[in-house]
């Protein structure tokens, strides 16, 4: 889902009624932007360059990037992913919220008990 449809659909879900899952739904699209802020800031431009530097670099030349691109490249890929997951999760409990009407109920009701009781 693009990060318009994201922000439409937490603005939507205001517009109805649906506070606590449009908060959700708009961290979800926060999450998402910052995972992109991400990858154009850091992760596109160290691909980059590492394409450019490797097509002419002997093995001890690829060896040294390696080295000094890692260090960068993988904090940027694990907040990525963790931005991601965290850009998942948020719609996914807007959806639970949405379909309780924005009610908080439990996750495990009592066995045994009628419904409305």
């Amino acid at each position: 889902m693009t990060d318009n449809r994201k922000a439409a659909g937490a603005v939507l879900l205001h517009r109805h009624g649906h506070r606590p899952a449009a908060h959700w739904a708009a961290a979800g699209t926060v999450l998402y932007g910052a995972a992109l802020a991400v990858t154009f800031a850091v992760s596109i431009p160290l691909n980059d360059e590492l394409a450019r530097l490797g097509h002419h670099a002997s093995a001890a030349q690829l060896a040294h990037i390696h080295h000094r691109f890692t260090g960068i490249w993988q904090p940027a890929n694990r907040t990525r992913t963790l931005l991601c997951t965290g850009a998942l999760g948020c719609p996914a409990r807007a959806l639970v919220l949405r379909g309780r009407g924005g009610q908080q109920a439990s996750a495990y009701p009592r066995r045994g008990v009628a419904a409305g009781a």
